[in-house]
């Protein structure tokens, strides 16, 4: 079987993390012994050619058997200007143009795929979605942003995004929240969507005995507002004086949040954008994960830290709810700030069996797993497809 992902987001080299995800999830399936390419067209919004921001064409590589075509175009359209219609026209059809090209070159070397998976809507499901229709290759999209819960969907975007979801033959969420907010939106049938997890690869967990020492909570994520990290200082305010909290991650909110929490002194700590190879050594010497955002479609570092045994305490904000069983971590309502620092508490008292933890997170969303689930999905929606269209 030939698969062709899209992606709307893939990492550019070996440092960056961005759609690390999509990634894992390629060569996977590679092992499994399909035989997978991955597409990805970077868009770089801005009117002035900086910073090594100029448009490539397609480059394709060989990543130990994964062939992966990338491309970068930059949009030379202001924000706002894209609201006049014939720019905003132009918009769509430059980053149209770049998947074209990435399809086409990869297509003349590789072949025609036996199906197309577009990882995300924008704007990997946008292209693909194109491509599938004119070139007859059946498509499957799977649902990972947030956008659509968060209200950030506007009146262009909800057009493609609305071909999107039902010219696809097959879409997937990661969460049945993330479903029901899609199809609502788009007066899709309950049906519209299969519910498949992110799946972790476990081997790169390793289950650790609790440490010894002060109370250690960890903190992964990037630090926009809605991840809500302001909320979890607030709460660090009220635990114990030898509790103490790892924040990974980086952005706009890191000045105001480390303001935020002078007053803790050395019980807060900021580590910045780390290693991906470095998340399971950094969860291992910690107690517990506490994820405080508002809105997740699904939450892949709950999962990572239950693989190291680790119980999580999170917000009901539609993922975590699918994720965090009675043995697993405790969950509080969202925004809920005294209700997230009783869970906290509650968590650091209570003894948890890191092997329980850490066997049913491997039991519900390890890889290869998730993996193979994907393949039988394949398979069905090909076998269906050539029957209405052969």
């Amino acid at each position: 079987m030939h698969v062709l992902q899209f992606a709307s987001w893939y990492p550019q080299n070996e440092v960056d993390v961005s759609g690390s995800f999509f990634q894992e999830f390629a060569k996977n399936l590679l092992d499994l012994g399909l035989k997978i390419g991955v597409l990805h067209a970077k868009f770089v919004d801005g009117v002035f050619n900086r910073n090594g921001g100029r448009s490539e064409s397609a480059v394709f590589t060989n990543e130990d058997g994964l062939i992966v075509g990338r491309s970068t175009t930059r949009i030379r359209i202001p924000g706002p200007a894209r609201r006049i219609a014939a720019l905003e026209r132009r918009d769509v059809r430059l980053r149209l143009q770049a998947g074209r090209i990435l399809y086409d070159e990869y297509v003349a070397e590789h072949g025609i795929p036996d199906i197309i998976h577009a990882q995300a809507c924008f704007w990997g499901g946008v292209i693909a979605s194109k491509i599938a229709n004119e070139e007859g290759v059946p498509l499957v999209v799977s649902a990972h942003s947030s956008v659509f819960g968060r209200g950030l969907v506007g009146r262009r975007e909800w057009g493609l995004a609305s071909s999107v979801w039902k010219g696809s033959e097959q879409n997937i969420s990661v969460s049945r929240t993330n479903a029901k907010i899609i199809c609502d939106m788009f007066n899709l049938p309950e049906n519209a969507f299969q519910i498949v997890p992110n799946g972790i690869d476990s081997g790169q967990f390793t289950v650790t005995p609790t440490p010894s020492g002060p109370y250690k909570w960890i903190c992964i994520g990037n630090l926009v507002e809605n991840k809500r990290v302001d909320l979890l200082i607030d709460a660090m305010k009220k635990m114990p004086s030898e509790h103490n909290l790892v924040i990974i991650g980086d952005g706009p909110m890191r000045a105001k949040l480390t303001q935020q929490a002078t007053e803790l002194g050395d019980r807060v700590e900021f580590l910045g954008t780390v290693e991906r190879g470095r998340v399971s050594q950094l969860l291992s010497q910690c107690h517990a994960l506490v994820h405080p955002s508002e809105f997740e479609t699904f939450g892949v570092v709950l999962v990572e830290a239950m693989m190291c045994g680790r119980p999580v305490v999170a917000m009901r904000c539609g993922g975590p709810e699918e994720i965090i069983g009675p043995d697993r971590g405790l969950l509080v309502e969202n925004g809920n700030l005294g209700g997230l620092i009783d869970a906290m508490l509650i968590t650091s008292e209570r003894g948890w069996s890191a092997q329980t933890i850490a066997n049913q997170a491997r039991d519900l969303f390890d890889q290869r797993v998730v993996c193979e689930r994907f393949q039988k999905i394949y398979s069905d929606v090909i076998t269906r497809y050539d029957r209405r269209n052969g």
